[in-house]
């Protein structure tokens, strides 16, 4: 449901719908707490639109051990920290 849902307010903020896809978006990270998809897609951007405000990575860190995503093992893939 939570993932139909944002679909809907995916499409209502598409065609200018605003109020109405946050009601919606709010409403499924609400039913769907864990789903990462729904909450990057929800939460502060970037102007590149990355999601990278406090509440990201605040949910990141409280990750702890866990990854967010699995570390890519490529030989020349850059290894990246989380910002302090």
């Amino acid at each position: 449901m939570a993932h139909a849902k944002f679909q809907l307010g995916q499409y209502l903020r598409r065609i200018g719908s605003a109020d109405e896809a946050d009601a919606l978006f709010a409403e499924c990270r609400q039913l769907h707490p864990d789903s990462w998809n729904i909450f990057r897609e929800t939460t502060e951007r970037a102007a590149s639109g990355l999601a990278l405000g406090e509440e990201f990575w605040g949910k990141v860190k409280s990750l702890g051990d866990k990854q967010y995503y699995a570390t890519i093992d490529m030989e020349g893939m850059p290894r990246w920290k989380f910002p302090e």
